[in-house]
């Protein structure tokens, strides 16, 4: 028993033995077989060059007999139109009118023109002409207070733009507009800008005043023609 288990080991190891020569064998056959390809495909590569080289030496050297001696070949029409494009040059940038230019466009831009009424029952006066100053984003600079008056109004920022702001509350459902930095008689300011707004309820919360409601362009319309 002992001798035949050692017989089939035996065999087996060779079997191994030949398997692994084998697999040694086939990579060292596909390793050169992909360098062979390797080189003929490079060979090939060469040799198209050179044909597509020589193809054109040929073509260069063989042109001029190959067309006097082809009788559908116009040379006299060839060379006409070599010259006319001899003479053709980039043409120069001619200066044009901006009148014309702007007359001949389909849309045309519309000048913005900013209007206010003053509402009835203001105490103190208002010069609407001074909205003709205004330009597209609804600014103008400070014109200067007509008379004087129980309270002032402060310009913000360095772009110097009246301090009426919107906010948006209840997740976004409900616009209010706000008036900050103004100094004086609050409550002289709550009954003109409550005029302004349509008679809204105005309130006082932490140095602001707030309105129900979207009349940020009224409010500046109304502070610009008092000259803030």
């Amino acid at each position: 028993g002992e001798g035949l288990r050692m017989g089939a080991l035996v065999e087996c190891a060779r079997r191994l033995a030949w398997s692994g020569a084998a697999r040694g064998a086939e990579r060292w056959a596909g390793m050169h077989t992909s360098a062979a390809m390797f080189l003929a495909e490079k060979l090939t590569k060469a040799q198209k060059v050179e044909r597509k080289m020589q193809r054109q030496l040929d073509k260069i050297s063989g042109k001029k007999s190959q067309d006097a001696e082809n009788p559908f070949v116009d040379l006299e029409k060839e060379q006409r139109i070599r010259d006319s494009f001899a003479e053709w040059t980039m043409p120069k940038k001619e200066k044009f009118d901006e009148a014309e230019v702007m007359a001949t466009r389909r849309f045309k831009p519309k000048k913005v023109r900013h209007r206010w009424i003053p509402p009835a029952g203001l105490r103190y006066d208002t010069r609407p002409e001074l909205l003709t100053t205004l330009n597209a984003w609804a600014w103008a600079p400070p014109a200067g207070l007509k008379e004087e008056l129980p309270f002032y109004v402060f310009r913000a920022g360095e772009g110097q733009n009246l301090p009426v702001y919107t906010e948006y509350k209840a997740r976004g459902t409900q616009i209010y507009t706000v008036l900050r930095k103004y100094r004086g008689d609050s409550i002289a300011l709550m009954k003109e800008v409550s005029t302004v707004c349509s008679g809204r309820e105005v309130r006082l919360k932490n140095g602001s005043m707030e309105v129900a409601g979207n009349f940020r362009k009224r409010l500046k319309y109304w502070l610009i023609s008092l000259g803030f």
